[in-house]
């Protein structure tokens, strides 16, 4: 293109339609007008940030990496700016450009930054208004990455959180459907025995107490020796189906005792009839409250995220018991939990008064610190973490403790920047921690952090009026 045409075309554009000629003819000068082909790099990772480059036509995109994956997160286009810009603090590219329509751009060397923030005002001023543009949009595209990045590790452990009750309550019903199938057959033996009714009250006695007082705490080998000894039992006694019965019978702590206290009761007849009848009812029982604890797991589960989500309630703020968001945390996050084995101790003192607080603003900071506390203790043995409150005059303290590995003291002062992060790309946006200060500053607190090798705290102090 020649000097003329460049002109024009930047003239023409909106961030430039308001520079003096002068100070474009100058930009002209200094600059280095090339034409690239579809698929040619503009710059790959790692490449030096050295040009202001300004697409006078054509279209180029940006991608991140991430291992062997490239992730689109931007395009510029004829008349827009990318590269470097004045005061820009980036020297090295992280991403990888690459033209998509054949293009042609002005570069201009960062070497000019002074003559033209010395000379150039209202050039300098317009790529400075350009760049404060681009940190406002590449802080809201991370923000939102870091909220889907967030919502990505909360669904998959709540999903998979929800997926054991649900497929227990589905086992249960399947097994209780195929149980009382049988149970047709079975009634007639047993609606054909006489039995007096203080028998019939010792019975129902001898059920009863095995349904509301069996313990079930034996080791394996205990509980396959009981279950051998009642198997052999039953064989004695001529009973159908004796070591499958033995089984049943044992998960309610059935004894060889309560077997012979039965036999004296009952004809040797009517001993087998009445002993699967009681076993049917036990294992209606078990799997009935299986079902039942299942269910409730996923109410809770439900609840905890109506909670943490503040669902259903303005975005005011509202005063709530601080341990409640702690503990709805810990339960949307229990997969990740369980997932290490991490034990997690909860040191809280009850007698806080509610907190006067932003509910969802407030459980992002639990969200963050707790699962930065999973990823540092995830590669230590017997990984922990705990979580302390208490109150202290008209402040209430929360120190969340892990033993991971530390954070070096190099690195230590931060871990508060915008966008810092130690994890691989794709696993960190940097912003949890920025994220977490600016929601404690906003609630006129304040947070700080400690760390040595086996011990990293995280103190929050929030006020509490």
């Amino acid at each position: 293109m020649k000097n003329a045409e460049i002109f024009k075309a930047l003239k023409s554009f909106e961030i430039f339609k308001d520079i003096p000629d002068h100070q474009l003819h100058w930009l002209i000068d200094k600059g280095e007008v090339r034409t690239l082909e579809v698929g040619h790099p503009i710059f790959l990772p790692g490449d030096p940030i050295d040009n202001t480059l300004i697409i006078l036509k054509g279209e180029f995109r940006f991608f991140a990496i991430s291992g062997e994956q490239e992730r689109e997160i931007g395009t510029k286009v004829s008349g827009e700016v990318s590269g470097f810009l004045p005061f820009s603090r980036g020297k090295i590219a992280s991403g990888k450009g690459k033209v998509i329509e054949e293009a042609t751009i002005l570069f201009l060397h960062r070497s000019y930054e002074k003559e033209m923030l010395r000379e150039h005002y209202e050039l300098s001023q317009a790529l400075v208004h350009e760049m404060t543009s681009r940190v406002r949009e590449f802080t809201n595209f991370q923000k939102q990455t870091e909220k889907m990045a967030a919502l990505g590790k909360l669904s998959a452990g709540l999903a998979h959180e929800l997926n054991n009750p649900a497929s227990a309550i589905l086992r249960s019903s399947l097994e209780l459907k195929k149980h009382l199938a049988h149970q047709p057959e079975k009634f007639k033996k047993v609606i054909k025995i006489k039995l007096t009714d203080e028998t019939i009250d010792r019975i129902n006695d001898l059920l009863f107490e095995k349904i509301t007082n069996h313990s079930g705490h034996k080791t394996l080998i205990q509980r396959k020796e009981l279950e051998d000894n009642l198997g052999y039992l039953l064989e004695d006694f001529e009973v159908e189906c004796a070591f499958e019965l033995a089984e049943d019978l044992a998960d309610f702590g059935f004894e060889e005792k309560d077997l012979h206290q039965l036999a004296s009761m009952v004809t040797k007849e009517d001993f087998g009839p009445v002993l699967h009848w009681m076993g049917d009812n036990l294992m209606i029982e078990k799997m009935v409250n299986d079902i039942q604890e299942s269910s409730e797991r996923i109410s809770k589960l439900v609840k905890s995220v109506k909670v943490y989500t503040h669902m259903d309630q303005s975005p005011e703020k509202k005063r709530i018991d601080i341990h409640e968001g702690i503990v709805n945390t810990l339960n949307i996050l229990n997969h990740k939990i369980k997932s290490n084995n991490t034990e997690v101790i909860q040191d809280f003192d009850h007698s806080i008064p509610p907190l006067l607080l932003h509910v969802s603003e407030i459980n992002q900071v639990w969200t963050n610190l707790i699962d930065n506390a999973l990823d540092a203790v995830s590669e230590v043995e017997n990984p922990k973490i705990t979580i302390k409150t208490w109150q202290q005059n008209n402040e209430v303290k929360i120190c969340m403790i892990d033993n991971g590995k530390g954070i070096p003291p190099e690195i230590a002062s931060r871990i508060w920047e915008p966008f810092f992060t130690t994890k691989s790309m794709g696993n960190g946006t940097g912003l949890g921690l920025e994220l977490v200060m600016n929601i404690v500053e906003r609630h006129q607190g304040n947070i700080k952090m400690k760390s040595q090798p086996g011990s990293t705290t995280f103190e929050i102090c929030l006020p509490i009026e």
